[in-house]
């Protein structure tokens, strides 16, 4: 399977620039030191989805850090309105996070 097409991830950014209330990130500095084993929050679209929910947002388990400041993960759920598998590979960047887990706290995704 190849990883997932970065163009189907919602930049948290963005969002967070549009509403600021609604959409809550981390610090940039947070977003780009992430570690393998580590959850990252990401927003995912499904631009073919028929009408109703078409994004949600899931935890993705850091597998590794790549060049150009990228990740990638592993999904640690099975989506509801995404076509993607639970383990499908995520390739992001520290753009598309909402939030971030350490293993081992209270609400570790999993």
């Amino acid at each position: 399977m190849s990883d997932w097409p970065i163009d189907m991830l919602i930049d948290a950014e963005e969002r967070h620039a549009e509403d600021p209330e609604r959409f809550d990130i981390l610090p940039l500095e947070e977003r780009r030191n992430l570690q393998p084993g580590q959850y990252a929050k990401l927003a995912f679209v499904n631009s073919d989805a028929p009408p109703g929910p078409s994004a949600e947002r899931m935890w993705v388990q850091i597998a590794e850090r790549r060049a150009g400041g990228f990740y990638l993960g592993r999904l640690n759920i099975e989506p509801a309105f995404v076509p993607l598998d639970n383990g499908a590979p995520v390739l992001f960047e520290p753009l598309h996070i909402y939030d971030v887990c350490d293993p081992g706290e209270e609400d570790t995704p999993g």
